[in-house]
């Protein structure tokens, strides 16, 4: 088949931009909680494209020299064992739990998005974060590339490519990266949120106003012109 066209997937801005007029409120008591520390969230599945090994090391590294400033709240289809010993995560919430609007408030609530992937289809926790002005920390690779931002977002390269074809046919392209690259960019990102408040604040802005071009209203348009609907 011939390829006429790429659309990408989209936000619901509107309901985002509710999402942060409650935003405060929602962080204040979240972080009541959890002792005001900084908390990081990841959401997503436990797959080997996800790169939960190497947030794992990654975490390690920040607990050295950062013990006692985070928190990680993992929202997953499962716990893994090796994060179960690490006091400063805990296993949130469980894919299911939540229906879309909880996510979209617990993303809001938190300081910053870890996203530890290394192969994505598009990587849609990403957008959604920023669209309810959440910074995300990430690797640097296409397609998060593609719509993500260096202005707001952590980030940082990755070192290799590997290609991986599970048993489903399909081949993934893993991007390798340095574990202490990524937790490197976690304390930056802790050190922005606790030291340079307002700077951060900013960064939270500029997330959610660059996601309005990522509204489905816009994106989605192009498919239904495609498949003749209008």
């Amino acid at each position: 088949m011939q390829v006429i066209d790429v659309v990408h997937h989209g936000i619901d801005y509107d309901l985002c931009s509710k999402i942060m007029m409650i935003k405060e409120r929602l962080k204040q008591r979240l972080h009541e909680k959890f002792r005001r520390k900084c908390l990081l969230l990841v959401n997503a599945r436990y797959d080997p494209r996800k790169g939960f090994p190497l947030l794992s090391k990654a975490l390690e590294l920040v607990d050295s020299t950062h013990h006692g400033k985070f928190m990680v709240l993992i929202h997953s289809d499962k716990y893994p064992i090796d994060f179960k010993a690490k006091r400063y995560c805990i296993h949130i919430s469980k894919f299911g739990d939540l229906d879309y609007l909880e996510v979209l408030k617990l993303m809001a609530s938190v300081d910053y998005l870890i996203f530890p992937s290394v192969c994505e289809g598009f990587g849609l926790p990403l957008l959604e974060a920023n669209a309810v002005g959440t910074p995300a920390i990430h690797a640097w690779f296409p397609p998060l590339s593609e719509f993500s931002s260096k202005d707001f977002n952590f980030v940082f390269n990755y070192m290799d490519k590997k290609l991986a074809k599970p048993s489903s046919g399909q081949y993934w392209v893993f991007h390798i990266y340095d574990p202490e690259h990524l937790a490197d960019m976690i304390k930056f990102a802790i050190d922005t949120y606790r030291d340079s408040r307002e700077e951060y604040e900013e960064y939270c802005a500029k997330a959610h106003e660059h996601t309005q071009k990522w509204d489905y209203r816009e994106v989605y348009s192009k498919l239904v012109k495609h498949i003749g609907v209008v």
